[in-house]
C-alpha cells in the first residue's frame, strides 16, 4: 500500500563572484510527525459528519477502515465486526481491503474466547495483540491460524468497541502481512476509530430500535383502530399518524388542514369542533371531545379524542 511522507526542504544558494547560482544546498526535514495529529483530526471530522449526515454504517465502518490503512504507517487490513449478544455472534464484518474473503468468513461466527482474538477482545473487553499468529502457542494448529496464513498474514490485533455504558458493540481488527506489534502512534488511532465506531453503531442501533417502536406503534393503531396526532396551535400545522388516515379515509399523501378534516365532520357536530378549535387556541390545555364522522358513503362514525396541551416555552 502506498504511503505518503511529509518533508520540509530549505535550499540556499551558492553564488560565485559575479551572483550567478553554482550550485544549491538543500536541507530536507521529516516532518510527517508533525502532520499526523491534523491528518488524524481530519479524517474523524469527515467520519463524524458522514455520521451526522445518515450514511449507511456500511460506509461509516468502511470509511473508518480505509482511513486506519491508509494513516497506520504500515501495510494492513483492517476489518470492523459488529456483534449480535442473542447469538452471541459476528453479524457481519465491514472491510475495504481486497481480502475482504478473509473478513466475510466471520460471518455469524460465534463469540467464544477460544475462537479467534476478536472473541477474546469482546468478551473480555480488552485489547489482545497477537505478535506473530504463526508462532504463537495459543493458536497453533487451530483453524484460524491455518484461515489467517492462507491469506499471508502473521500480525493480529483486535481491540473491543465499546459503547458509552461500557458494553461491547463489536471488534475492530487490523491483520498484517509481517509478525508486529502496534506503535504508540497507531495504539493512539486505534483507540481513535474504535470510538467513532462505537457513535456509528450506537446510533444504528437507535435508529433501528426507533423504526421498530414505531412499527409496533403503528400495528397497536391498526389493531386497536386508534390513530395519534400532533397540532402545532401557532402554525396549524398537522400531523397525522398511518391509522389517523385510514379512519378519516383520506388518501395518505393528503396535507392534513383543519379544512380538511371538516370535511369529514358531520355537519351537525360542526359548530361544537369550531368552538372546541377556539378554546384550544386562547390557552393550551388538556381536553376531551367526542364527535361524529359523515363519510362519504353515508356511514358514521363515532370519534373520541384525547389531547394534551404543551404550552410554549
Amino acid at each position: 500500500m502506498a504511503y505518503i511522507r511529509w518533508f520540509q526542504v530549505r535550499g540556499l544558494p551558492v553564488r560565485d563572484a559575479n551572483g550567478r547560482i553554482l550550485r544549491w544546498c538543500s536541507l530536507l526535514t521529516d516532518i510527517d510527525d508533525r502532520n499526523e495529529p491534523r491528518r488524524n483530526s481530519q479524517g474523524e471530522k469527515q467520519l463524524l459528519e458522514m455520521i451526522a449526515s445518515g450514511r449507511s454504517l456500511p460506509d461509516v465502518l468502511k470509511a473508518l477502515c480505509r482511513f486506519v490503512e491508509e494513516t497506520a504507517n504500515a501495510d494492513c487490513h483492517c476489518g470492523v465486526y459488529p456483534i449480535d449478544w442473542r447469538g452471541p455472534t459476528f453479524t457481519s464484518a465491514v472491510a475495504p481491503s481486497p481480502s475482504r474473503q478473509l473478513h466475510r468468513s466471520d460471518r455469524g461466527l460465534r463469540v467464544s474466547c477460544d475462537v479467534a482474538p476478536c472473541g477474546i477482545a469482546a468478551y473480555e473487553k480488552r485489547q489482545v495483540i497477537v505478535e506473530d499468529i504463526q508462532s504463537d502457542p495459543r493458536w497453533a494448529s487451530s483453524w484460524y491460524q491455518k484461515h489467517v496464513l492462507a491469506y499471508g498474514l502473521r500480525s493480529v490485533w483486535s481491540t473491543p468497541i465499546c459503547s458509552l455504558q461500557g458494553s461491547v458493540l463489536g471488534t475492530f481488527c487490523i491483520y498484517q502481512g509481517e509478525p508486529a506489534s502496534p506503535t504508540e502512534h497507531q495504539l493512539g488511532l486505534i483507540a481513535q476509530v474504535t470510538h467513532v465506531a462505537s457513535i456509528a453503531i450506537e446510533r444504528a442501533q437507535g435508529e433501528a430500535a426507533l423504526k421498530r417502536s414505531e412499527a409496533f406503534l403503528a400495528e397497536g393503531q391498526r389493531l386497536s383502530l386508534t390513530g395519534t396526532f400532533s397540532w402545532g396551535i401557532a402554525t396549524d400545522e398537522i400531523k397525522w399518524s398511518e391509522q389517523l388516515y385510514r379512519i378519516f379515509e383520506f388518501e395518505p399523501h393528503l396535507t392534513v388542514t383543519l379544512e380538511l378534516i371538516r370535511t369529514r365532520v358531520h355537519p351537525e357536530d360542526l359548530m361544537l369542533l369550531n368552538e372546541m378549535i377556539e378554546r384550544v387556541r386562547s390557552a393550551a390545555r388538556d381536553f376531551q371531545y367526542e364527535y361524529r364522522l359523515l363519510m362519504p358513503d353515508s356511514s358514521v362514525k363515532y370519534m373520541h379524542l384525547i389531547a394534551n396541551g404543551i404550552p410554549r416555552p
